[in-house]
């Protein structure tokens, strides 16, 4: 066999041979037999049943007659509508999930909105007192957190401290169809000073009063 190359110091080409290679040609009985003459379709249906598949007989691969599977073309995956599409859909969800967090941080960091977060948040836990207190039937206890959740609403319209509302300034500063946060307040009184006893029944249609009052407090 004889190998050619260039040399760069000798600037030549040189060729090298290597040694005679003794070949030994013996003929195979089996293959010999085995393999039909004729068309490439007969050696292909003879492949198939094996008539030269003969185990443990060292050989080539046998040639593939057929194309198998092909392909229409060779367009890669990237330049599909459908994939650039969603590359498209996952990218407009992380511009907006990253535009929704900075706005919600910038939300909670104004001072107007996170004074009624927490309003809102006093007013749930005294609605949430008043269930205990009917479950519990403590009067005192249902209507001065009716009366706590009124000044929490009342304090955040009027700019003024909740604790400091009293019943005179819900009469001066209420309108007059507003009859359901006056009357919370004179009960409140009146339970306080007179110990006056009301039944579950009748705490549960106060507190319906009261959410319904807050709920219009809160649209005007």
């Amino acid at each position: 066999m004889e190998f050619s190359y260039f040399n760069t110091k000798a600037r030549k080409y040189i060729s090298l041979k290597t040694k005679p290679i003794p070949v030994k040609i013996v003929p195979s009985s089996d293959i010999a037999r085995n393999i039909p003459a004729g068309s490439a379709q007969q050696l292909k249906d003879s492949i198939a049943s094996g008539a030269i598949n003969n185990p443990g007989t060292p050989r080539l691969a046998p040639i593939h007659i057929s194309l198998g599977h092909m392909t229409k073309d060779l367009k890669p995956n990237v330049t599909n509508p459908w994939f650039i599409g969603a590359q498209g859909i996952s990218l407009c969800a992380l511009i907006g999930g990253i535009f929704l967090g900075r706005r919600k941080r910038r939300l909670d960091r104004n001072p107007e909105i996170m004074a009624k977060k927490r309003i809102n948040q006093k007013i749930e836990r005294s609605v949430k007192e008043m269930n205990i207190f009917i479950a519990e039937h403590d009067v005192q206890g249902f209507f001065n957190a009716c009366r706590s959740a009124s000044q929490e609403r009342l304090g955040e319209i009027w700019s003024l401290p909740p604790e400091t509302i009293t019943l005179a300034d819900v009469k001066d500063r209420l309108p007059e169809d507003m009859t359901g946060i006056r009357q919370i307040f004179e009960t409140a009184d009146a339970v306080v000073y007179s110990g006056q006893s009301f039944s579950q029944e009748e705490l549960k249609q106060y507190r319906e009063l009261i959410i319904e009052e807050l709920k219009n407090l809160e649209k005007n």
